[in-house]
């Protein structure tokens, strides 16, 4: 069974005008959308949910994600669980949302061109130690024929 989570589309909350950021600054008109994340298996089951709160009110229920749609380029964007929840509290505006999404984007690029801890130093010393692990397996696999042996004859 797939256990992928994945972004279903519940409604769309209001929309207001700002820039986006991906396409230069572009004027653009967006949208904030909710959606819920689901195991990709239950995705057919799951049931489109009507609008729960106003669309003047930032009160959307944390089962749901919030995202953003610019209409023109098409895509949908969810934002990170942290700018949600400071939009919820109304500390953010509409109009910083793709901004703020925008640099965060930007950050997590950069932080995922940089090496991870198994490369480099870490690595070899890695293989070294599944090698030593190996080496010593193979060793007691090797006395353990050998005592055998010794006892049948």
């Amino acid at each position: 069974m797939n256990l992928n989570r994945v972004p279903v589309r519940q409604w769309k909350h209001r929309e207001f005008e700002g820039v986006d950021p991906w396409a230069g600054g572009r004027p653009v008109r967006w949208s904030i959308v909710t959606f819920r994340i689901v195991a990709e298996w239950a995705v057919s089951r799951t049931v489109q949910d009507q609008q729960m709160v106003r669309s003047e009110s930032n009160g959307i229920p944390k089962k749901y994600a919030i995202g953003l749609y610019g209409e023109t380029t098409g895509r949908y964007r969810i934002l990170p669980s942290a700018l949600a929840r400071v939009w919820r509290e109304g500390r953010v505006p509409d109009h910083d949302l793709p901004g703020l999404l925008y640099q965060e984007e930007t950050a997590l690029r950069r932080k995922n061109d940089t090496p991870g801890p198994l490369s480099g130093w870490a690595l070899s010393q890695a293989l070294a130690i599944g090698a030593t692990a190996l080496a010593i397996f193979g060793y007691y696999l090797y006395m353990l024929t050998l005592s055998s042996e010794g006892l049948r004859g």
